[in-house]
């Protein structure tokens, strides 16, 4: 029997049965046994068959097909590697019903040496390896730092004529350094420079610095006493300057006058009216000397009245004169005029000669 099968007792009217005093048959309760006589799979039925221990009758009973009775084959599809799942897939030998499941990783490396890393004076070194099967190349065997270290020397600061030097030694390949003082010389390098030239009448100044440490002195150039005259302008002479011919030395500037003339005197002025002169009053011309300031003066006389047009006071007609006016637009001043009679129409004249009189007045 399968795990499947079960014992199954079941209380039933037995036919008749041997007794074991008077063999007379009598009724008794059926113990049956069950029996799986045909195992179901996935796609077919099985029986199950139901036995009477006591009188030996039997029944079947049918056990439907399920999943459950799958039979179910594994066969690795995909090995795992050292860092890689791998897969094994079951199949069923019935209906080929298929499902997978995952294979863990072995976590085993298949290592080999890939590459060494020296040490160095103060770093250690390796041993890389790397797995043939993944390609992880973590594991590493350290190899000691060597300790020894590989200076290069060079001059970082030159020495001077009164400064220490430095030399500085470097190590090529972890920059481990330490450095030696280099003595000063004690020897200038002075570099001359004429900081102020000399001429005819001034000293002049040379100055000596020293390129390394920047300490200077100085010497004195003597003045050389020679001017170099040069003629350069004449200069006329004016009402109250003398005139002379300009002569300039090139080396220092300084001027000479040569050859001087007396001033002539003679202003030269120009003129301008300070005051307008009008109708009441007199004017001013200033002469001033363009050369020197000088000034004089001299009156403009009184100018003539600016008499306005005639204008009509009172008409003058057969039997009156009249009478005209003019003014003077700068002033108070005017004058009058007697305009004569008409002369009367034809026929009409008589003796009377007062229109034929004409008189003019002024004011003062």
């Amino acid at each position: 029997m399968t795990a499947a099968a079960v014992l199954l007792l079941v209380l039933a009217a037995c036919g008749t049965q041997n007794n074991n005093s008077n063999n007379v048959n009598e009724a008794h309760e059926h113990n049956y046994i069950r029996k799986v006589t045909k195992e179901p799979t996935c796609k077919e039925d099985g029986e199950a068959t139901y036995t009477c221990y006591g009188c030996g009758d039997s029944y079947t009973e049918a056990i439907s097909a399920s999943d459950e009775y799958h039979n179910y084959r594994r066969e690795v599809t995909k090995a795992a590697t050292c860092s890689k799942e791998g897969q094994a897939t079951w199949t069923c030998a019935v209906c080929q019903d298929v499902y997978t499941e995952t294979i863990p990783a072995t976590g085993n490396h298949l290592y080999k040496e890939k590459e060494i890393i020296d040490p160095t004076c103060t770093e250690v070194g390796y041993r890389v390896y790397e797995c043939e099967v993944c390609g992880d190349d973590s594991y590493k065997v350290e190899i000691p730092a060597t300790g020894d270290h590989k200076y290069v020397a060079r001059v970082t600061k030159g020495a001077t004529c009164t400064q220490t030097g430095v030399i500085t030694y470097k190590c090529s390949v972890c920059d481990d350094s330490y450095t030696v003082a280099i003595p000063a010389t004690g020897i200038h390098n002075y570099v001359e420079k004429i900081t102020k030239e000399a001429s005819c009448e001034t000293d002049g100044e040379k100055t000596f610095t020293c390129s390394m440490c920047g300490g200077s002195y100085t010497e004195v150039i003597k003045a050389t006493g020679e001017h170099d005259f040069k003629k350069k302008e004449v200069v006329e002479p004016t009402c109250v300057d003398k005139g002379y011919t300009l002569y300039v030395c090139g080396i220092c500037g300084k001027e000479e006058h040569r050859d001087e003339v007396a001033a002539t005197g003679k202003h030269s002025y120009k003129d301008e009216v300070t005051k307008a002169a009008s109708c009441t009053e007199t004017g001013v011309l200033a002469h001033t000397c363009t050369v020197c300031g000088h000034k004089t003066t001299e009156s403009i006389p009184i100018a003539a009245h600016v008499l306005s047009d005639w204008n009509v006071i009172t008409q003058a007609t057969e039997t009156s004169t009249g009478l005209k006016l003019r003014t003077c637009s700068n002033c108070e001043y005017y004058e009058t005029e007697v305009i004569p009679k008409l002369e009367p129409a034809e026929g009409e004249k008589t003796d009377d000669n007062s229109g034929s009189d004409s008189s003019a007045e002024r004011s003062n």
